[in-house]
């Protein structure tokens, strides 16, 4: 035969090393670099098949194979490269759990499935998504801790996981996300301390309302610059909020930490500094001493919620400088002194209640007269005396009057009668 059998084997040996490779290439492909739109509808129908309950039928009448992926229900896609980029499946009544193959729609930069009724534990093939900026699985039934897997997605910006069951502690690298700017984790059943990061990342919203979480806010907290929106109410949060406050948070909104434990003064030192505050909500904590004058800097105040605390003094003059007030809220208080008649020319206000104080004095004569949109004015449980103001009826969109237990004197006005929306009065204990 002679030849060369030595050259033949290495040669036969390469190529079947070779095969063997080419065969494992296809039998295991990275899907990540090899995805296309029929991928995006294997992923889709397998989440279609992890769906228990569809009770108004739109994935089984409209996610089948006679259509394009891009034209079903809730589905988009972006038109260059003919990929899902978006799914929503929001208030559709869906039960069911999310199946691993969701994280092939690798193109995917927004997932929402708001108001379901999903359970179950998040696959951590959702951190295969490198798009993905929006995740909003509000109001469903997920458990468990919150996933690491949201803090290897490179883009994501929105999380939103309101309205489930996570438990657990908040997570310290939720605050390093570079990318992360709003973050919504109400309404779950988390507990534990507020971390404190090592450093901050850049988000502007932050919500964990609604939970157990416990100990004092963190004093590097006040530090994050970016921060349009601090919402931590009704927690077991305890400790006191620093007098400079405002020194950093000159973008804040909404700062609302209602239904906590904190106590001591409401800060003031740089108050003026929260120039783009909307909403102040303080209610039903411990704070004490008297609210500050620079109150009225706050130019942009929509809501004034400072009820059920301990505070003391009079009610500032100043608060009738915020010409945008909604809501003025100071009820269950110690206040005292007679209310400021500045406050009853705020023509944008809907609601005032002021009762379970001792505030004293007389109504002014002319009270009601500038107020057209309010519905609603409490003042029941105070000192209040004289005659009740037939005024009253220019604030033709009342709904609610109660003056109840105050030393009211003389007859009722009858022009209260013109009040035609009016559907709760109460005159209980004058008189």
């Amino acid at each position: 035969m002679g030849g060369r059998p030595g050259l033949s084997t290495s040669f036969t040996v390469l190529y079947v090393l070779a095969c063997l490779t080419i065969t494992r290439t296809n039998i295991t492909p990275d899907f990540r670099s090899r995805t296309n739109i029929t991928t995006d509808q294997y992923a889709l129908l397998t989440l279609k098949a992890h769906i228990t309950h569809d009770p108004r039928n739109f994935l089984a009448e409209n996610w089948t194979s006679t259509a394009s992926v891009c034209y079903w229900i809730g589905v988009t896609c972006d038109a260059r490269h003919q990929r899902v980029t978006a799914l929503d499946l929001s208030f559709m009544g869906l039960w069911g759990t999310i199946p691993p193959e969701i994280g092939k729609l690798s193109f995917l930069s927004s997932f929402t499935i708001t108001n379901n009724s999903f359970h179950g534990s998040l696959p951590g093939e959702l951190a295969h998504l490198p798009r993905l900026k929006i995740v909003d699985l509000a109001n469903n039934n997920f458990s468990g801790e919150i996933p690491s897997l949201f803090n290897f997605l490179p883009k994501l910006e929105r999380l939103v996981l309101h309205g489930n069951n996570f438990m657990g502690t908040l997570p310290t690298w939720l605050f390093n996300i570079s990318t992360l700017k709003h973050v919504n984790l109400s309404h779950n059943l988390l507990h534990g301390n507020i971390p404190v990061p090592a450093e901050f990342g850049n988000i502007e919203e932050i919500d964990v309302s609604w939970n157990q979480i416990s100990g004092s806010i963190p004093s590097t907290f006040w530090n994050m610059s970016l921060l349009r929106l601090i919402s931590f109410g009704f927690n077991g949060l305890s400790g006191s909020l620093p007098d400079d406050l405002c020194q950093k948070l000159t973008l804040l909104q909404v700062l609302a930490v209602a239904g906590n434990g904190l106590f001591g003064p409401i800060p003031s030192n740089n108050l003026s500094q929260c120039r783009e505050l909307n909403i102040l909500s303080l209610w039903d904590n411990k704070f004490d001493g008297g609210i500050p004058r620079d109150i009225g800097k706050l130019t942009n105040l929509k809501g004034l919620y400072l009820g059920f605390n301990k505070l003391t003094g009079k009610i500032p003059d100043e608060i009738s400088q915020l010409l945008k007030l909604q809501i003025l809220e100071l009820g269950a208080n110690n206040l005292t002194g007679t209310i400021p008649s500045s406050i009853f020319n705020i023509s944008e206000l809907l609601v005032i209640e002021l009762p379970i104080n001792s505030l004293s004095g007389r109504l002014p004569p002319s009270v009601g007269r500038w107020l057209p949109n309010l519905k609603v004015l409490t003042l029941w449980e105070n000192k209040l005396d004289g005659p009740i103001p037939s005024s009253i009826s220019n604030a033709s969109m009342l709904t609610m009057l109660a003056l109840s237990w105050n030393s009211f004197s003389g007859v009722v006005p009858a022009a209260l009668g013109n009040l035609r929306l009016l559907q709760s009065l109460a005159f209980k204990a004058n008189f």
